[in-house]
């Protein structure tokens, strides 16, 4: 059995040391140390079934972040993201942490996070699994199926797949910019999957959702890559539709381009040619009025229908060292809609969650 350990210091300005839960307070998986997964850039698609995804692979950057983000939506829109970070952000390297969100209507998120030192995270591969723990938080691939556990007793949850990670690499997945790269991929597609969730003073539910796995590796800063990010993830009954739509830097003078992955399809498909409508002058929660995001071919448009929140992480660091962030990355920020998705000669639509990144 192979074993890779870590041991460490905490992450500088990211989670509190000991497990926080906040209903009041408003957080995003979109910070700028978790910017790597709105980064989904685009290039024909290709299946890797025999790279282990979950190992961790550092470098020996300061920047170095790997990610592994599961999202979950249920079919009332409701979502959750669980994650599992690896990073060199800190005073020391190889610092882990884990994350849990639930965004449940047009209310603030609530949130669990907690940080890990370097002896507390391990990488297990061995014939019979292949695992991820970071402190008590595992992903683990085990006898067909892969499970993602994480929290405690202040937020608990726990998703099922019935299916192992087959490595797919979207369309322009992996990039460098000045001399820092990004690598993105797609362990698990987004499918069925079995929820639990736990949240504190209320009763343990199980969920039928739709979900998926996605990982990151980068060094790289968010307004290198974009100037913002759309992602849309929605399901009904009979399917499952997922849309990654990236604005290029002004400096690039690039179209905005993505790709889309519908439930029957083996593998994402690259798009071009995208529209988006922005009434700025209509505003909740100082958020713009996204009106819609379609294919100028008309195969389909997505429709924001409601904004729930948005989240700049800047917000939270005061003035100080909150400009001295935004000179270095930019000031991302996400704002959530409850949206559906409609494809071209046909009036049913698809519900999901849009989030929408900006570099304001």
């Amino acid at each position: 059995m192979n074993t890779i350990n870590s041991n460490h210091k905490y992450l500088f300005g990211m989670l509190p040391r000991h497990g926080n839960f906040n209903k009041s307070s408003l957080a995003s998986p979109f910070a700028f140390l978790y910017f790597p997964i709105l980064c989904m850039l685009l290039n024909p698609s290709l299946v890797r079934p025999s790279v282990d995804v979950l190992e961790p692979q550092f470098v020996k950057s300061k920047s170095f972040t790997q990610i592994h983000t599961l999202t979950a939506v249920f079919n009332d829109s409701s979502l959750i993201q669980v994650q599992f970070i690896l990073t060199n952000l800190g005073i020391s390297d190889r610092n882990g942490a884990c994350k849990i969100i639930f965004l449940s209507g047009a209310n603030r998120p609530e949130i669990w996070n907690k940080k890990y030192g370097k002896a507390e995270w391990s990488y297990v591969s061995d014939p019979d699994e292949h695992a991820l723990r970071i402190g008590p938080n595992e992903i683990s691939v085990q006898n067909g199926e892969t499970r993602v556990t994480a929290g405690d007793d202040k937020m608990l949850v726990e998703v099922l797949f019935e299916s192992t990670p087959e490595a797919v690499v979207p369309p322009d997945a992996e990039i460098t910019v000045k001399g820092r790269f990004f690598r993105y991929m797609i362990p698990i597609r987004w499918m069925p999957a079995r929820v639990k969730l736990k949240r504190k003073d209320i009763a343990s539910r199980q969920l039928d959702a739709f979900a998926m796995l996605e990982s990151s590796r980068s060094t790289s800063f968010p307004s290198d890559i974009c100037r913002g990010w759309l992602t849309f993830r929605g399901y009904d009954a009979h399917h499952g539709f997922n849309a990654n739509i990236r604005l290029p830097p002004p400096k690039e003078k690039a179209p905005i381009t993505g790709w889309i992955w519908k439930s029957p399809d083996r593998e994402p498909v690259s798009i071009r040619g995208i529209q988006l409508e922005i009434d700025a002058r209509k505003r909740k929660y100082k958020m713009p009025f996204l009106r819609k995001v379609s294919a100028h071919d008309s195969s389909f448009i997505v429709i924001p229908r409601e904004p729930l929140c948005r989240y700049s992480f800047i917000d939270e660091l005061g003035p100080i060292l909150g400009t001295i962030i935004k000179l270095v990355i930019g000031a991302p920020t996400v704002y959530y809609y409850r949206a559906e998705v409609k494809f071209y000669k046909s009036d049913v639509g698809i519900p999901g969650i849009l989030e929408y990144m900006v570099i304001e």
